[in-house]
């Protein structure tokens, strides 16, 4: 069953194409998301066969950590489409504590026949990865300067019509050498695009090759040579290249020039690149501190590099939420005024008002940010980022529904994006989907983003579970014990911390509150979301109220996203008699003015903030 020669998979009216990806029943076609038709084929592929889960997660989540509760959730996906259920198992059989089985004989069929899209089908080829480029630079030194060419051709491939073209944290997942054909089955492209960058001195060599997933065909492949400041005209050629092979075997044309010309200035274009790298990184002590000395750098050498002065404006925004600083407003105004400086170069550029929503965000205007994304997403509908965003400030606002939709669709194009893994994660706790959300969660962990370990043990609270929530927790703060006990003088920080937040002990709620109001009361104490956070979650709402209104860029977004959900703390926080005076000056009134109260709220909290001026349609 493992010849992947065959192309059809037939079992009761149940018919896989593993060519193209897709699945029907009884000539009706399935909507299964990457993971779920992945499932499907690792179960039919081993028919009436137990499959262990270690198989599975190889098959399905190759080289990603994940949980059981991942698979669990993508059984349970796959369950609804097929219209099985875990208690009459037709299709799919649990074998507890083991893994699953196909309960159903299996056919496998050749290419000469099967189901064949109908003309009213829409066409799913228009579809494209770009995988990030090779260094092959004398010193293997230049990856920020490779990823920076793969990067700008993806945004060029963009402006194509009607083609889709997976977004850059899913494709650059792929560095290492990877069947394509994987490539097309997590991703659900029918293209790839791979190549090399060899910058030596002044003179660059870019090759590059168009690859077509169902038969590893190579549709195109070229190599160019040129100095650093054709880089721009060359990624222009390759792009131009790719649009007319497609346009030839998809019908996919396009007008007008594709690539950006960013800057004129060489060396202020490769500042940009090594800066961008580092702000992607964001770990490190002074990781953020470089990228924000290169992109000045940058921004010095052509001031009309609208760009770098966005970047600039993200890494000074960035740096206060990965570095300790004593006072966190000189960056926010940084990067306040170099975004304001990107938008008035260009007014087109939707990063730039990407990074001003996040700023303006930060000073309890929660209006704006919204007009910001708006115009983000108008610019550029396709850019995940944008869109994920978006969706978080729906999170941030209480509008639960309108989170999820817009961070499903954020999510579908970029499947692998951590951060949107997260924000979409805060957005299914708020609607009590735990499940899912917990299994966004692993993926964003599996994916490197260590902040869904803070928000793992809260969903598993929520579930029931507060042991296992308290243990977590102590394991997800261990790293930082030290830090924390240094100014703390408490040597069991970590475990103190999970006893408070998430047992019935009285004795430790009372002591770390008492912990974090002695530190909090020394003017020079640094107040971080992470403080925030801990003050919140052990019921001292007066002092956190205080702390979050005098310490702008402290007062992190995050917390705001944990005031919609069913957790005892969030509840009793909307009850308290500063909660009023509280949505007010974060700007959440305002925002409720304009979109309406959440859905989320209950009837009688709603009545507390029904507003005498209506609702923005």
């Amino acid at each position: 069953m493992s010849d992947t020669s065959h192309r059809f998979l037939h079992a009761d009216g149940l018919t896989v194409d593993l060519l193209d990806q897709r699945a029907w029943l009884d000539d009706e076609p399935l909507g299964l998301s990457p993971k779920s038709l992945a499932l499907l084929v690792a179960l039919m592929r081993s028919p009436q066969t137990l499959v262990t889960k270690e198989a599975i997660f190889t098959d399905v989540w190759p080289g990603v950590f994940v949980s059981d509760a991942a698979l669990t959730t993508t059984v349970k996906e796959l369950r609804q489409t097929l219209k099985d259920t875990a208690k009459r198992q037709d299709w799919i059989q649990t074998v507890r504590g083991q893994g699953y089985r196909f309960r159903k004989p299996v056919e496998v069929e050749l290419d000469e026949d099967g189901p064949r899209a109908s003309p009213a089908e829409p066409v799913q080829d228009r579809s494209i990865a770009v995988l990030p480029f090779k260094d092959m630079s004398p010193d293997s030194d230049q990856a920020y300067f490779s990823d920076g060419i793969s990067e700008e051709i993806l945004n060029a491939l963009v402006k194509v019509p009607d083609l889709r073209v997976a977004g850059r944290t899913s494709s650059f997942a792929y560095r290492d050498d990877v069947d394509v054909r994987e490539i097309g089955r997590v991703l659900s492209v029918s293209h790839v695009l791979e190549g090399s960058v060899r910058k030596q001195g002044d003179r660059v060599r870019i090759t590059a090759q168009l690859i077509q997933i169902r038969d590893g065909f190579h549709l195109w492949s070229e190599a160019y040579n040129g100095h650093l400041e054709d880089v721009f005209d060359l990624q222009e050629t390759i792009a131009q290249k790719i649009a007319e092979a497609l346009e030839i075997i998809l019908g996919a044309s396009v007008d007008g020039r594709l690539a950006k010309t960013l800057t004129t200035n060489s060396e202020a274009h490769d500042l940009y690149l090594r800066g961008k790298a580092l702000v992607d990184v964001r770990a490190g002590d002074t990781t953020l501190t470089q990228a924000v000395k290169l992109l000045s750098r940058a921004t010095a050498l052509d001031p009309n590099f609208a760009e770098a002065w966005a970047e600039l404006a993200r890494a000074n925004n960035t740096l206060p939420q990965y570095t300790l600083v004593e006072d966190s407003n000189i960056y926010l105004d940084r990067a306040s005024d170099a975004a304001l400086k990107a938008l008035e170069l260009d007014p087109t550029l939707a990063r730039a008002h990407l990074a001003a929503s996040g700023i303006d965000s930060r000073k309890f205007t929660l209006t704006r940010p919204y007009h910001r994304l708006a115009r983000a997403v108008e610019l550029d509908g396709r850019d995940p980022d944008a869109l994920g965003a978006l969706g978080y400030y729906w999170c941030i606002v209480g509008h639960t529904e309108r989170a999820i939709e817009t961070g499903e669709a954020a999510l579908a194009l970029d499947p692998t994006n951590a951060t949107n893994n997260w924000t979409l994660a805060l957005a299914h706790i708020n609607a009590g989907s735990l499940e899912r959300a917990r299994a966004l969660l692993e993926e964003a962990l599996g994916l490197g983003f260590l902040p869904a370990a803070m928000v793992l043990p809260h969903v598993l609270a929520l579930s029931g579970d507060r042991a296992m929530a308290r243990d977590w927790l102590e394991r997800a703060f261990l790293p930082m014990n030290d830090l924390f006990q240094q100014w703390s003088g408490v040597t069991n920080f970590s475990s103190l911390l999970a006893d408070a937040v998430h047992t019935d002990d009285a004795g430790s709620r009372r002591e770390m509150q008492s912990v974090l109001r002695r530190y909090t009361s020394d003017p020079s104490a640094i107040i971080n979301t992470h403080i925030l956070s801990f003050m919140f979650n052990v019921g001292d709402h007066d002092t956190f109220v205080d702390l979050f209104s005098s310490h702008t860029f402290s007062g992190d977004t995050y917390i705001l996203c944990t005031l919609w959900d069913d957790s005892p703390m969030a509840s009793s926080f909307r009850d308290h008699e500063a909660f009023p005076g509280f949505i007010e000056s974060v700007g959440l009134r305002a925002a409720w003015d304009e979109h309406g109260l959440p859905s989320s709220m209950g009837g009688c909290e709603r009545d507390k903030f029904v507003s005498t001026r209506p609702a923005a349609e």
